[in-house]
């Protein structure tokens, strides 16, 4: 990708309004980290990698996000954990399931690291679930961050169905609208970062054309189609499963239920506020609820953990 001038940014109008430390802030962080690359079916996949420390952390994006959105975890984390984090797929023209977890297990390779904690929020928690079933011997432990259960669903394949009628018919501009308010959810307007988070977004967004949501789009109506969930293969996996959420978030609260019923040996955790984009609203939250699974769950790893799902936070 190509660099990105910090004078230029600072002055870009996205972030007008933003509080200048939490803009310097991400700006810093694209000046000091720059992406790697590998080869994955026939394309070009980037991600950023950095940290020290023995265990890994593999995070992945929501669904057209770039790999900066975790900036405010990475700075907190990267001193005790190497990470790795890519570009969400529809930004890399890769729209492959298999391809994309294929690309993820090389990065891993490129970086030398054996396993990794899989963090996944929104539509990466569907690769996540793919990459733990594909590829369990690279996954230490794995976060279901605000997201639903990966199968079929009728309802899902029609409201799809819809958004590619509707990608066709209306202007770039008001997918972008439309994509914002179906991605965001609720906008908690306590949070100090709700701003930054506009900013980040039109941002976002803006870099967005249609031929990234139609991949998207019928990338997840495969995704679903394909993907068969094999409970075997999950009980000779001995690692840990946080599922994590927020109570104000309509997009995935309603379905921790679900995902518990799945993986019955998940922890499970709602954030009290956050919204579907609790890492960018609430990041001290957010990366302190991770922190905690990590700390609470790294020395078990040997002996598969057995907590019941629906564990209060404390």
């Amino acid at each position: 990708m190509p660099k990105r001038d910090s004078a230029q940014e600072a002055g870009t109008r996205p972030y007008n309004q933003v509080a200048p430390e939490q803009a310097e802030r991400l700006f810093s962080f694209r000046r000091s980290h720059t992406y790697s690359r590998v080869r994955a079916g026939g394309s070009t996949w980037r991600y950023i990698g950095c940290g020290r420390g023995e265990p890994a952390l593999l995070l992945l994006p929501g669904a057209f996000l770039e790999a900066d959105m975790w900036f405010n975890q990475i700075l907190a984390l990267e001193n005790d954990f190497r990470i790795i984090t890519p570009d969400a797929y529809a930004l890399q023209g890769v729209f492959d399931i298999e391809v994309v977890c294929r690309a993820l297990v090389s990065s891993l390779d490129a970086e030398g690291i054996e396993r990794a904690t899989v963090v996944g929020v929104s539509a990466g928690g569907a690769v996540a679930q793919v990459l733990l079933q594909m590829a369990p011997e690279r996954v230490e432990r794995v976060v279901f961050s605000h997201c639903g259960v990966l199968r079929q669903s009728n309802e899902a394949d029609r409201r799809t169905r819809w958004m590619l009628g509707l990608v066709n018919l209306l202007p770039l501009a008001v997918i972008r609208r439309v994509l914002k308010s179906m991605t965001s959810g609720d906008l908690p307007a306590s949070s100090e970062w709700a701003a930054f988070h506009e900013a980040y977004m039109a941002e976002a967004l803006s870099k967005i054309d249609k031929r990234a949501v139609v991949g998207f789009l019928r990338s997840g109506l495969a995704i679903r189609r394909r993907f068969r969930f094999d409970p075997d293969a999950i009980a000779s996996w001995h690692g840990s499963i946080l599922i994590l959420s927020s109570r104000d978030d309509p997009l995935s609260r309603d379905r921790v239920e679900e995902l518990a019923a799945r993986y019955p040996q998940a922890w499970s955790q709602l954030l009290q506020k956050g919204g579907h984009h609790a890492f960018l609203f609430f990041p001290e939250a957010y990366t302190k609820a991770l922190q905690r699974f990590l700390s609470e769950t790294s020395e078990c790893q040997s002996a598969r953990p057995q907590v019941p799902a629906g564990r209060p936070s404390r």
